[in-house]
Parts: structure tokens; C-alpha cells; sequence
């Protein structure tokens, strides 16, 4: 049996002497897919819950926060996303992440929770 990873890709880039190749990693749609069933998750999507797919930009940057290392909810996402903000290793606004849709970052127990269970204008409160 073989496996095939629907992710790589091959590029070359040529670097003026010889070429060099660089692996991509590059999701492909695939095609048994469905779309995500929200059904059991209680609230309406988009309205009680924000629903992102991937970190959006918004104007959350580490270098704004009270203290370094720490991790802060982004309340512009409705505190779906949240930062870990640190010493630079994954650049200077450290690692993005984004809670489970549904799910919301939770400020004072620093984890992901029930939009319900979450106050998200309460999160820069609890910035330490």
C-alpha cells in the first residue's frame, strides 16, 4: 500500500550558481471534504461565535502587551485567536494560534473554553 501526502510540493529556486531545491508544504483540497457541522455546538455561528478559519491580520502586536513571555487573547477576533508572545524565536509577534470554532480563548484560565463560559471584553483586564 502507498501513501501519498497531500501536501508537498517541489519548487526550485535558483540562486545564481545551481539550483536549490525547497520542499513546500501546501494543503491540496480534498475532494471527500465536507464542510464543518456545527450542528451539536450550541449558539448560532457567526453571531454567538466568531467562526475563523485561520488567524486573521488585525493590530494585536507583542510589543503592546504588559509583559513578556505571556499569552493574550486577541479580542479583535472575539478572543478566537490568541498570541504567545515571547523572546522572538517565532519572530518578533511571536505564535498565533486560533481556538476551535465554538471555542473561545479563555484570558484567566489560558486555555480554549465554550464561547459561553468566556467573557471576552474582560480579556485586557487580565493582561499580566
Amino acid at each position: 500500500m502507498t501513501h501519498r501526502c497531500p501536501f508537498q510540493k517541489r519548487q526550485v529556486i535558483y540562486s545564481g550558481h545551481a539550483p536549490l531545491a525547497v520542499q513546500q508544504f501546501v494543503q491540496r483540497p480534498r475532494q471527500h471534504e465536507k464542510g464543518q457541522d456545527l450542528s451539536k455546538v450550541p449558539g448560532r455561528p457567526g453571531v454567538d461565535y466568531p467562526i475563523f478559519h485561520s488567524v486573521p491580520e488585525t493590530s494585536f502586536h507583542c510589543g503592546n502587551v504588559p509583559a513578556v513571555p505571556g499569552i493574550y487573547a486577541n479580542v479583535e477576533t472575539g478572543c478566537q485567536a490568541y498570541h504567545i508572545c515571547h523572546d522572538g524565536r517565532e519572530g518578533h509577534q511571536g505564535a498565533s494560534f486560533l481556538c476551535a470554532n465554538g471555542t473561545l480563548f479563555n484570558q484567566h484560565e489560558f486555555t480554549c473554553d465554550w464561547w459561553y463560559n468566556v467573557n471576552c471584553a474582560e480579556a485586557p483586564a487580565l493582561y499580566r
